[in-house]
């Protein structure tokens, strides 16, 4: 057999076990819901959204299942906390939301960043709590191919941003280029911030509203150091990226930082050293978030699939 075909035969191969691989580690994973959908008295129905969306093995044909039961109500009431997550997931449940959009409205209460602020556009009326934050930003992911693969992720990319730029230039009235160029800013919105740009509605009052929590943890590049918990014990941090974190947030530079997270971060740990060698820089793929990984194998299954 020609050398050509034999490589072309290992490829397949190889591609076939990674993806039965992919599956089996997916379902493996423990299961954990992220949203909640309960019936209340007066045909009233309440949604809450108030976690990562996806990736636990809990995904929107989950959520979908349920909400066909209950979709039929006079009023759907949906509360949002979530950092985002899943992009095709979040689409989905934004266009189930949507297509009962005279019958749905949003509050968020906390944060409603990347994919969630999507679903939080989804129904007629938009609530931000004050002390609450709106992102958005550009999907983004790994990828792991020849030049062709990287071209086909990218153009993939593309595709999704157009998407997302298209439903906050339709909530917001401002125009594609616009909405583009928040996105590209990556743009974190107080709720009033959110009100004056046209993304919500209305802003309620309940006092204390603490968007806090470890952010840090899913790669977003300008949050606000208001959401980041950078007071927690040493103790608590588990990887180098979050060493390298809290070095910032204390005031040291990034190179200052990389350096003492590079040489120190293994003493602390009780971890001999490893030699480093000479060449490109390798990330760790254990300090990616695992938000970045998901995304970047679901993107993979759909390349290699489609």
């Amino acid at each position: 057999m020609p050398a050509i075909r034999m490589q072309a035969l290992r490829r397949r191969r190889g591609d076939s076990q990674r993806r039965r691989q992919l599956r089996i580690n997916m379902e493996g994973m423990a299961m954990k819901r992220w949203y909640s959908i309960s019936a209340k008295a007066d045909d009233v129905v309440e949604i809450a959204i108030f976690d990562e969306i996806g990736f636990w093995g809990v995904t929107a044909q989950d959520f979908k299942r349920e909400f066909d039961d209950v979709k039929s109500a006079k009023e759907i009431r949906v509360s949002i906390n979530s950092p985002g997550g899943s992009f095709f997931d979040g689409m989905a449940i934004y266009q189930m939301l949507s297509a009962v959009r005279e019958r749905v409205d949003v509050e968020v209460y906390g944060i409603a960043a990347s994919i969630a602020s999507v679903i939080a556009l989804a129904g007629r009326s938009m609530s931000l709590a004050r002390g609450s934050y709106f992102m958005v930003h550009n999907p983004y992911t790994l990828a792991v191919g020849d030049a062709a693969e990287l071209r086909k992720t990218a153009d993939v990319l593309d595709k999704m941003r157009g998407d997302l730029a298209g439903i906050y230039a339709a909530k917001s009235g401002m125009d594609a280029d616009a909405a583009l160029a928040v996105m590209d800013a990556e743009t974190w919105y107080t709720a009033d911030e959110a009100l004056e740009a046209g993304f919500a509605d209305s802003v309620p009052d309940y006092g204390e509203v603490a968007a806090r929590g470890d952010l840090a943890l899913f790669g977003f590049a300008h949050t606000p150091q208001g959401l980041c918990d950078v007071h927690g014990d040493v103790k608590e941090i588990k990887t180098e990226r979050q060493f390298e974190r809290f070095l910032r947030d204390a005031g040291y530079s990034r190179n200052e930082s990389e350096t003492i997270t590079a040489r120190g971060f293994r003493a602390i740990r009780g971890e001999p050293e490893e030699p480093v060698e000479q060449g490109e820089p390798v990330q760790d793929r254990r300090t990616i978030p695992f938000r970045v990984l998901a995304e970047e194998a679901e993107l993979q299954l759909a390349l290699m699939e489609g």
